[in-house]
Order: structure tokens, then C-alpha cells, then sequence
């Protein structure tokens, strides 16, 4: 799903900027945006980390990696 494969992370001082494959960005402070790791099978493929809704009122993301490594390749300053 383009919408939920994230292309780039954006790092501007305590926001976040989150492009997906489809060419839409959410905007979101620091504190809602929770970085993260599945290796297991049911986690994203590598090199193709994905973005999940979180939280109650859906002002929360996950972006889940399947290894930390892929981490720094996707979150630019």
C-alpha cells in the first residue's frame, strides 16, 4: 500500500515531516511519532518501512523498520 511505505522522515527541530511513497506528508511534533522495530515475519519488508496509525485519537504514527539499521537511512535533518 503506497500510502502506508514511507519514502523519507524530515527532522525540523521538534517536527517531524513524513513523506510516503504515494507523495502525501503528515506533519507531526516529536512526541507523535514513535520509531520502531518488527524483524519478526510480520513486520515490514527491509528497505520498505512502514507507517501505522496510533493512538486513541489518531494524531499518533508508528514507522516501523525491520531492522535499526534502516533507521538512519529514511530520517533526514
Amino acid at each position: 500500500m503506497p500510502e502506508r511505505r514511507l519514502q523519507a522522515i524530515i527532522c525540523c527541530r521538534n517536527t517531524y515531516r513524513v513523506a510516503t511513497v504515494d507523495g502525501h506528508t503528515g506533519v507531526f511534533w516529536e512526541r507523535k511519532l514513535r520509531l520502531t522495530i518488527d524483524s519478526s515475519e510480520n513486520g515490514p519488508d527491509k528497505r520498505a518501512p512502514a507507517l501505522m496509525d496510533a493512538g486513541m485519537m489518531g494524531d499518533r504514527v508508528d514507522a516501523i523498520f525491520a531492522t535499526p539499521e534502516e533507521i538512519s537511512r529514511f530520517l533526514k535533518p
